[in-house]
């Protein structure tokens, strides 16, 4: 079972992620149009692009929620130390 919330974390993860960077490219490239064009049309893409990062930022939020959730729920993640096959993997030391 645990896996199995494990896996639909994992996904969830992956699309919320992906929803935020592709916010955040998508007011990237506003950016530039809104730097190309200039005048009042540049303040409207701005203050477009202001509310689509408040957006973007609480994806991202969310994300690093759900990331949470699933380290605590597998209790194990990338920075996790494994001391189980540490003697098996250790060079033989040589004697003086």
């Amino acid at each position: 079972m645990r896996d199995k919330i494990h896996e639909f974390l994992v996904g969830l993860y992956a699309i919320v992620v992906a929803i935020s960077i592709i916010a955040g490219a998508l007011v990237a490239v506003l950016f530039v149009i809104g730097f190309i064009i200039n005048g009042d049309a540049a303040v409207k893409i701005s203050e477009f692009n202001l509310a689509v990062m408040n957006q973007a930022k609480k994806w991202a939020c969310y994300a690093v929620g759900i990331g949470l959730f699933d380290f605590y729920l597998i209790r194990q993640h990338a920075l996790t130390i494994d001391d189980s096959g540490e003697e098996e993997d250790a060079p033989a030391q040589a004697s003086a």
